[in-house]
């Protein structure tokens, strides 16, 4: 799901549509959408809409607090307070680059981590949690581990095999 994007074709085994003979040309605009989309849309989705989305994650109450804790923060940062400070069309233009940058950037990490030879690409989705695990060993890559300077733009994620087997523990342990 890290590199899920509407209207683009990844794998061999995805249904083709027309529209997929153009994504070289608008990648980039789907790319740079994903961020705006995971705020608005996807973690809504993923985990609310249980009859909608198959791997919904059940959340306890503390990960409830957590989650809408959070997104009243991210509404009050960086919506709410530039807007008292700065005019709309100022804020808009600022907050749309600082989303697509963001989705860019994100965007490329994921495909360095997971659209790579090295790694497999299956179409089936594990049930359980232990083929979940040889699914994230299996789909994930690592890249650039021995660069302080990369793992601090990624925040650990050039680290996703970690990353996705124990997402709890912080990045500054997944190296060495």
């Amino acid at each position: 799901e890290d590199v899920e994007a509407p209207l683009m074709r990844f794998h061999r085994d995805q249904p083709w549509k027309p529209i997929h003979r153009l994504q070289f040309l608008y990648w980039p605009v789907m790319y740079g959408l994903l961020y705006f989309g995971w705020i608005y849309f996807t973690d809504f989705k993923k985990y609310f809409l249980a009859k909608v989305v198959e791997h919904r994650f059940k959340m306890r109450t503390t990960e409830h607090f957590i989650f809408w804790v959070s997104k009243i923060l991210y509404g009050y940062i960086f919506v709410f307070v530039p807007l008292q400070h700065i005019p709309l069309g100022a804020f808009l233009i600022g907050y749309t680059v600082m989303l697509f940058s963001c989705g860019l950037f994100i965007a490329m990490i994921f495909q360095l981590a997971h659209i790579v030879e090295e790694v497999d690409q299956p179409t089936v989705i594990p049930v359980m949690a232990e083929e979940n695990i040889y699914h994230q060993i299996s789909t994930t890559a690592n890249f650039g581990m021995g660069s302080r300077v990369l793992g601090w733009l990624c925040g650990g994620l050039n680290f996703q095999v970690e990353h996705h087997i124990v997402p709890h523990v912080s990045h500054v342990h997944y190296p060495g």
